[in-house]
């Protein structure tokens, strides 16, 4: 593998930060339009960049261990955002009556931070971006081999597609809008990657060779304080938690960064054989099933818009049920390997 200078690995923390912005606000249908406003870049963008590429630094380090587990207990931190910046884990607009539990909305605290933020936000995109701008397949080895497997082949891509397209096809409002968005933002993805590619393509990289090193991250963290006390002042500032709301979000920022931590003291004592396998470029989502994606999130997000809009609203909560249970489950299984004792190498 050849070493990125700095230009190249800065172009590759923009790329992982359009693909998370891609998978989180245009699949949502919460901000499909991200790349036609200026808040898209000044406001959306740098908070999808940063959380990515700093959650992806703590984790993924040379000369030490690290596991899927330890990116998902990661990722929860990304979610967490809609605390102290958008304020919807407190007051969430589209469900302000919900329940609460310390003052925090329960089905939205277990909807963002359990599965949309750590899946769609930052796993996805750093899996696929992996596969699709780099030659390692560091991501790809830690997943079960079956999945391994499924992830390359064209159905999945399709079926993926398919799925991701519910939420924001039932979110726009008409098919002209189905049709302008998605291709908008696959175009742009697209584009996009084909530039990352035609510019490295006689080139090899890690992506632990791209991730940014120590005063990097130190640069970059302090850029995320500085979105956080300027969207924490000024972004929903009718929004008051009061101290249990307040307090109820330390202490969950307080177990996950526990877990985190605990988690990659435990990667240290686990099998490396893992991260020994030689990679595998052919391996993974390649660039067949990224137009396949494409292709079907356009065909089905213009179905779906044709369907009746109580059919719309069953298939997003059905959607919605599936997500929370999906994270939970997630969770479940995370804390459950985290207990397992296992031999350490030798």
């Amino acid at each position: 593998m050849q070493k990125p200078n700095f230009m190249t690995r800065v172009f590759f923390w923009l790329m992982l930060g359009l693909l998370s912005t891609f998978f989180a606000e245009f699949l949502s249908g919460s901000a499909p339009d991200f790349l036609l406003t200026a808040f898209g870049y000044w406001g959306i963008f740098p908070i999808y960049m940063l959380h990515t590429v700093l959650l992806a630094s703590l984790i993924l380090r040379k000369k030490r261990q690290f596991s899927l587990r330890s990116l998902y207990f990661a990722s929860l931190l990304f979610g967490m955002y809609e605390a102290y910046i958008t304020k919807v884990i407190w007051a969430p607009p589209w469900n302000p009556d919900g329940f609460h539990i310390a003052n925090i909305a329960l089905v939205e605290t277990l909807l963002l931070v359990l599965f949309w933020h750590s899946v769609f936000s930052f796993l996805i995109p750093i899996l696929i971006g992996e596969t699709l701008l780099t030659d390692s397949r560091r991501l790809h080895a830690l997943l079960p081999q079956k999945l391994q497997v499924r992830i390359g082949k064209q159905k999945t891509a399709i079926l993926f597609g398919g799925i991701a397209s519910i939420l924001f096809a039932a979110a726009v409002t008409s098919i002209d809008d189905a049709i302008s968005l998605t291709l908008l933002n696959c175009i742009a993805a697209t584009l996009a990657i084909l530039v990352w590619r035609f510019f490295t393509h006689k080139k090899q990289y890690d992506i632990l060779d791209l991730l940014p090193r120590k005063w990097e991250v130190v640069v970059l963290a302090f850029l995320l304080l500085l979105v956080y006390l300027n969207f924490g002042f000024n972004l929903n500032r009718q929004v008051h938690p009061g101290f249990t709301g307040h307090l109820a979000v330390l202490a969950l920022y307080a177990a996950i960064i526990t877990f985190a931590i605990i988690s990659v003291k435990t990667d240290k004592t686990r099998d490396e054989k893992f991260q020994e396998k030689a990679a595998d470029p052919a391996a993974g989502f390649q660039m067949k099933n990224w137009f396949l994606f494409c292709g079907s999130l356009l065909i089905s997000s213009i179905g779906i818009n044709l369907l009746p809009e109580i059919v719309q609203e069953l298939l997003s909560g059905m959607m919605f049920v599936v997500y929370i249970a999906a994270g939970i489950i997630f969770l479940a299984l995370s804390i459950r390997d985290l207990g397992q004792k296992k031999p350490a190498p030798g």
